[in-house]
């Protein structure tokens, strides 16, 4: 894919995809304009978590399941324990940025 006139957080992505570093992101990306490297770096750590968002299934998904179950509503509703101490009803796994995953 040319990325010469893409974004720059999509050309990072792709750049990341291929297995360049930190560093060689920011002479290919940046070159001499490369003065905040705090600012590249930044945009580095963005790229990367939409790349990792990505490889879970797309935006808004942060955590995979599935879960157990820790107990059912009396409206059928089930609630999974995501971690411990922390149960989240079915219905809003999605607004929590979970997805689960059918076995």
């Amino acid at each position: 894919m040319d990325t010469t006139n893409a974004p720059v957080r999509a050309r990072i992505v792709d750049l990341l995809r291929s297995g360049k570093s930190d560093d060689e992101i920011i002479i290919e990306v940046w070159g001499e304009r490369a003065g905040n490297f705090s600012q590249c770096r930044h945009t580095i750590l963005l790229a990367r978590d939409a790349l990792e968002i990505d490889e879970l299934g797309g935006p808004g998904v942060k955590y995979k399941g599935p879960w157990p179950v820790s107990y059912v509503r009396n409206t059928g509703e089930r609630v999974f324990r995501v971690a411990p101490g922390h149960d989240v009803p079915e219905g809003s796994l999605g607004a929590l940025g979970f997805k689960m995953e059918r076995r």
